[in-house]
């Protein structure tokens, strides 16, 4: 996977959220690829930064 800023005109995968995206993950699957917004894409980070470090603790 690679994450990048977006430049393109296309709206937040991220359900319920209608803003235009600012970063494209590239997920190398058949899907095609996920765009978010920065608010979005902050909250999944911060999501994913909670989790390793509750499986690190374990």
């Amino acid at each position: 996977m690679k994450i990048n800023k977006s430049n393109s005109i296309f709206k937040c995968d991220i359900v319920g959220c209608n803003k235009n995206s600012t970063f494209e993950i590239k997920t190398g699957s058949y899907k095609g690829d996920l765009f978010m917004c920065e608010n979005c894409f902050k909250q999944l980070r911060n999501l994913i930064k909670k989790e390793s470090t509750n499986e690190s603790k374990k």
